[in-house]
Order: C-alpha cells, then sequence, then structure tokens
C-alpha cells in the first residue's frame, strides 16, 4: 500500500535543517512519503544530495500553479511560512489551494501571540490561522516564540563582552528549535482527535531577561558579558545597519517591545503535555556552543 504523502513547505530555513536532521530517527520516513517544495531550483540537485528519502520539487508560494503541482495528492502539509512581507497572502492562498485540491490536514509553524493580532509578525501569522480554522481542514497551529539559536546573532558583539538588545527588564522563554521540531513530529505523526484542531504553544522552561541571559554568558564563557539595555530605535537602526529589511527590523523591535512591556512573562505547558519532557534550558543549549561565542586569541611568534 502506497504511503500517504506529506508536503513540507519552507523547510530548507534554520528550523528545517534541524527538523530534516531528526526526521529518520523519528520515524517520518516510515509514515509518510515525504515531497518537500523549494522556491530556488538551483538548490534542487544540492538538497536531493543532503535528503535523498525526499521527492524535491519547485514550489514558490507565490505562483499558484507551482503550489497546485506540488499539493497534488498530498494528505498532509507542514506550511512553514518564509521570511517575506506578503506572508499572510501567500499563507492563505496556500491554505485556499490545499482546500482545493483535496488535502486533508495542515500543520502550521506560527508564532506565540498570534491570537493578540497587536503587532505585524502576530497579523501575519493570525491572518493565514484564521484561514486555516475557517477552512473545514484538519489543522493544528505549532506556535513557537524567540529561538536560543538567535543568539548566534549577537555572536561579535558577545566576543567583544557585550550584549545589546532592546528587552528592557522584560522576560520571556527562550525556546529551541529542537524542542519545536519535536512537537513537530508528534503532531504529524500521532495526531487524533484530542491533539488536532487546537494551537500548541511551545516555549522554553524558565523566563530569562536580557540580564538574565548575559549573567548566564559570563559563568559559561568565564568573562564579564554586559548587557545593553538598547532603545527601540536604536535596535532599529542595528538591525538596518546588518541588512535587515525594514518591514523585518521594524517588526522585531515591536517584538522586543512586547517582550519589554511583559506580554510574554509565561511558561507555556504544551511542550511538555506532548512529550512528556520538559523543554530545553538555555545553559543547556548553550554550554556545547559557547566556543563558538569566544573571542579568538592568537601567539605571536617572536
Amino acid at each position: 500500500m502506497a504511503k500517504p504523502i506529506l508536503f513540507l513547505s519552507g523547510i530548507s530555513g534554520n528550523f528545517g535543517s534541524v527538523f530534516l536532521a531528526k526526521a529518520n530517527q523519528k520515524g517520518l520516513y516510515d509514515k509518510f512519503h515525504v515531497r518537500a517544495g523549494t522556491s530556488h531550483p538551483s538548490k534542487l540537485s544540492d538538497l536531493k544530495l543532503a535528503y535523498p528519502e525526499i521527492e524535491w520539487v519547485t514550489c514558490n508560494l507565490e505562483k499558484d500553479q507551482e503550489v497546485q503541482s506540488a499539493l497534488s495528492g498530498v494528505q498532509t502539509m507542514f506550511l512553514i511560512p518564509g521570511g517575506v512581507e506578503n506572508r499572510s497572502e501567500i499563507g492563505v492562498k496556500a491554505v485556499k489551494i490545499a482546500k482545493a485540491t483535496g488535502l486533508r490536514k495542515v500543520l502550521l509553524f506560527s508564532v506565540v501571540g498570534a491570537e493578540q493580532n497587536s503587532i505585524l509578525f502576530f497579523r501575519q501569522m493570525r491572518a493565514i490561522e484564521e484561514e486555516l480554522e475557517m477552512s473545514g481542514l484538519v489543522w493544528n497551529h505549532l506556535r513557537t516564540l524567540w529561538f536560543q539559536q538567535n543568539l548566534f546573532g549577537w555572536k561579535d558583539t558577545i566576543k567583544n563582552g557585550r550584549f545589546p538588545i532592546a528587552m528592557g527588564k522584560g522576560k520571556c522563554p527562550w525556546m529551541n528549535l529542537e524542542d519545536a521540531a519535536e512537537a513537530a513530529f508528534i503532531l504529524l505523526l500521532k495526531g487524533g482527535r484530542q491533539l488536532e484542531n487546537k494551537a500548541w504553544i511551545i516555549t522554553g522552561p524558565e523566563l530569562l531577561s536580557g540580564e538574565d541571559v548575559a549573567k548566564m554568558l559570563t559563568k559559561s564563557l568565564g568573562k564579564s558579558i554586559e548587557y545593553v539595555e538598547l532603545t527601540p530605535q536604536e535596535q532599529l537602526q542595528v538591525s538596518l545597519k546588518s541588512g535587515w529589511p525594514e518591514w523585518q527590523a521594524r517588526g522585531t523591535v515591536d517584538l522586543m517591545k512586547w517582550f519589554a512591556e511583559g506580554h510574554c512573562n509565561y511558561v507555556s505547558p504544551d511542550f511538555k503535555t506532548l512529550t512528556t519532557k520538559e523543554g530545553t534550558k538555555f545553559s543547556d543549549w548553550f554550554d556545547p556552543v559557547k566556543d563558538s561565542f569566544k573571542a579568538v586569541s592568537y601567539t605571536h611568534l617572536r
């Protein structure tokens, strides 16, 4: 009997690499024939070499014909909207096409806070969530948060003894991408009425402020790391100078303000409910990768 087809959309990013690294171990290929799309045809050869178990196809979510072709015969889709300004529009359209092709279930990679609809990132994702909820399809929203792996974006400043970010005194439960992947596997592989048609909020297991993170970095690295509390305008300028698109830079500033105002001052029980495990603590993630944050010392030969 042929396996049901699972389509992975937007899987070639940072989360995707973590998810695919665990796919074989978790039994994804035992249950599904896995098809995945990339919007870059030039990457197809490399992706096929890296993940030969997967049927790779060209699928740009802005091109209806490519989406329809990619979803032909598919029963389940894992929809990961890309980091583009119009992701709400293309995500909504993907859900509509999924329904029209007879697909049964969609797992949406979303964001904690989407239901509040208060800032750009939330509004973008909530539009897709609402379309999915009204579609008549079986659905799950996998709402994720600020990733521990985001700290790599501060690697150079941490090497210089500083952790500058516009989080104020607010705290948030930094989460690990591997925990998000673990939750996604359960929702894809187990399913069942007790899990379906729900939003699952995946956070880390501890609330951390910017100051808390700096103290943990200081302890792990063995040198002083100063927390530098940026203003929203300073954060915006740093992001723009780093080459971020303006919409994404402003959206991140709004998210930082949301953290600073204490709106994410909670730990969700959902990861433990799904997995029976505690989420990854920040120090447990950081200690194995801390060498990437250490300044190189040079010995000068005379």
